[in-house]
């Protein structure tokens, strides 16, 4: 179902958003949620903390820069603690209900991480370090939090956002089947890519109003990095190519991309062999 069918049309500007009020006060203390006089997240925040608010955006005024491919994070899985075990619901956690007007589709989680230190992260501990920061069901639930998210553009390097089906986390070993469509963004001068901010809203909106039509895209995820930054859309079974190809058409047409535009796609296989979704390139879908 649409997003259009569901009531859940996307606004153009954050500051649209309903009035409602701040989860600030009830989430917990490393979260990305604040009230609106909080002093914005500096590149200094402390290890584990989620970054705050702010309104800025990257300048469409920059240069490009070429450089190298950056390392993106990595992590590895202990083969005695097997894969999916990490299952897919998380217990004692009631579906949200927001008691919005313009009720989704199906409720979603949203996911903070930092990008671990060392190379290799049992999949134990990069569970125990995702920061859950609050669940939804509406859009009116959505803007809730995320009209006091911070933009890509003003992110701190090394720090991942996942919006994710409700429960499910964004762990390889959570899809073992599944894959993640890819799409890297090369840093320009001074900053993230100016089309960045834009291609991550629009690429939220749709998942939650449902535009690629289908509940094997579980989520969507931002990661960014010193020398380039990725869009990723998680899918759970990676075998379907007719549907693989369903939802590469599907974000061409919501991101406006030409057919020259790479969008690479990596089973989570291949990425736990890697111990990264980004260091290797995955294959580039054919539209």
């Amino acid at each position: 179902m649409s997003a259009t069918e569901k009531g859940a049309e996307s606004p153009s500007k954050t500051e649209d958003a309903p009035s409602i009020d701040s989860p600030a006060a009830a989430a917990p203390a490393d979260t990305p949620v604040k009230s609106e006089n909080t002093q914005e997240i500096s590149e200094s925040t402390s290890s584990g903390a989620a970054p705050a608010a702010s309104e800025t955006t990257a300048s469409d005024e920059s240069s490009p820069k070429a450089g190298s491919k950056d390392e993106p994070d990595t992590r590895s899985e202990s083969e005695s603690e097997g894969i999916g075990q990490w299952g897919d619901t998380i217990p004692d956690q009631p579906v949200p209900d927001d008691s919005g007007a313009h009720q989704l589709e199906t409720a979603w989680t949203i996911w903070f991480d930092r990008k671990p230190k060392h190379a290799q992260v049992p999949a134990s501990t990069y569970a125990e370090n995702l920061i859950r920061i609050g669940d939804f069901s509406s859009m009116e639930g959505f803007w809730k939090f995320y009209r006091l998210l911070v933009r890509p553009s003003a992110m701190p390097k090394d720090t991942n956002f996942h919006i994710m089906r409700y429960n499910l986390k964004p762990m390889w070993e959570t899809f073992p089947r599944g894959g993640c469509f890819i799409k890297k963004m090369q840093k320009w001068e001074g900053g993230t890519h100016p089309a960045l901010d834009r291609m991550w809203e629009v690429l939220l909106f749709a998942a939650i109003g449902e535009a690629f039509e289908d509940p094997d895209v579980v989520g969507v995820g931002l990661s960014l990095r010193t020398k380039e930054d990725a869009l990723s859309i998680w899918n759970r079974d990676q075998s379907n190519l007719p549907l693989r190809a369903k939802i590469g058409e599907k974000l061409r047409e919501i991101w406006e991309l030409d057919p020259q535009t790479m969008i690479e796609y990596k089973p989570n296989q291949a990425s736990i062999k890697d111990k990264s979704t980004y260091r290797t390139p995955g294959k580039p879908i054919s539209i």
